[in-house]
């Protein structure tokens, strides 16, 4: 129910890890998922004590971690991302996602309502 946010950074991983190797650079990348591996074994106790559900919540900050550090390191490397064009579609992409996940969830909860009221045969 709650992978929506670690899909997204999972796909950014993806995304600018492949800009890493459209450069011709393959070690930046995998030293980065290095780093974030350790930092994911090491927190994982310090989690499953205090929520009981460390496995979403270690993937999910793995991924976050992940992103921000190959982000961090694509800027380094570039010097600067030039992002400023996104930024004008940004809001419209956000609004529309927000409407497609409430019309998803309000057939989700509608699909419930309809199968908890038919008959079982």
């Amino acid at each position: 129910m709650c992978l929506a946010p670690g899909l997204v950074a999972f796909s950014t991983v993806n995304i600018v890890a492949r800009a890493f190797f459209a450069l011709g650079d393959t070690k930046t990348p995998m030293k980065i998922s290095i780093v974030c591996f350790t930092v994911n074994l090491v927190c994982r106790p310090c989690w499953s004590c205090r929520c009981g559900r460390a496995t979403w919540h270690c993937k999910h900050h793995h991924s976050v971690f992940n992103a921000g550090l190959l982000f961090y390191a694509l800027r380094k490397k570039l010097g600067k991302l030039e992002m400023e064009s996104l930024r004008a579609t940004f809001l419209p992409l956000a609004v529309a996602g927000i409407l497609a996940g409430l019309v998803a969830w309000s057939g989700w909860c509608h699909g419930k309502i309809i199968l908890a009221t038919r008959p079982s045969h």
